[in-house]
């Protein structure tokens, strides 16, 4: 158990575990959001990966046999599962302003 490799991105983190899951986690809107199970789609899904790395914006992840498969929208997911977190919680999730640099 445990994870297996490790990777972070600028604004989020992904790991696989020793089933070969992927799980993400970073910011959502509010809160810290994860670790929680990315779901795969596509021709990615069901596959067992050994291997992670974050981009800016993606997830490039390593099959046992080889095969590469990138994951977009990364971000978005963080937002929605905030967002499902909150309503769990019975709150509204709200934007949260932007710092401004001196």
């Amino acid at each position: 158990a445990g994870w297996r490799k490790i990777s972070f991105g600028p604004s989020f983190g992904c790991a696989v575990d020793g089933a070969g899951k992927l799980y993400i986690w970073g910011e959502g809107d509010e809160d810290v959001v994860g670790p929680v199970a990315l779901d795969v789609q596509g021709e990615g899904r069901g596959r067992a990966f050994v291997d992670v790395q974050c981009s800016a914006d993606k997830i490039i992840a390593l099959t046992g046999r080889g095969q590469v498969f990138m994951i977009g929208d990364v971000e978005d997911a963080l937002r929605k599962r905030a967002a499902a977190q909150a309503a769990e919680a019975g709150a509204t999730p709200r934007e949260a302003p932007m710092p401004m640099a001196a």
